[in-house]
C-alpha cells in the first residue's frame, strides 16, 4: 500500500523522508518480529532499509515501464550489498 504510486512522489528523496521511511518500518518490523526496542534495524528480519528499496523499484520502473534512461550503476543496487561495504559485514543472524 505504502509503495503505490512511488514514481510519482519518491522521484528524489530527502533524508528527512529516509528517516520517516525508516520510523515506519522500524516499528511494524518490532511488531512482526517481536523483538526488542534495542535491536539494530539491520538485523530484525534482515529486510532491507525501506527508503533504499523504494528506490530502486523506482528505477527499476522508470528504466521497463517509462523506458527512461539510466545508468547501470543505480538499477542494480543490492541492499545487502551496500550494508556489507557500510558496515564491513552482513547483520543478519545466521538463525533468522
Amino acid at each position: 500500500m505504502l509503495t503505490h504510486g512511488e514514481v510519482s512522489w519518491y522521484l528524489e528523496p530527502t533524508v528527512r523522508i529516509a528517516r520517516k521511511l525508516s520510523t515506519i518500518q522500524r516499528s511494524f518490523l518490532l511488531a512482526i518480529s517481536g523483538a526488542y526496542r534495542i535491536t539494530s534495524t539491520q538485523v530484525i528480519l534482515g529486510i532491507p532499509p525501506l527508503h533504499l528499496q523504494l528506490q530502486r523499484e523506482v528505477r527499476v520502473i522508470e528504466n521497463y515501464r517509462l523506458r527512461l534512461h539510466l545508468s547501470i550503476n543505480i538499477i542494480d543496487i543490492d541492499p545487502s550489498e551496500i550494508d556489507k561495504k557500510a558496515t564491513g559485514g552482513q547483520h543478519t543472524h545466521r538463525n533468522i
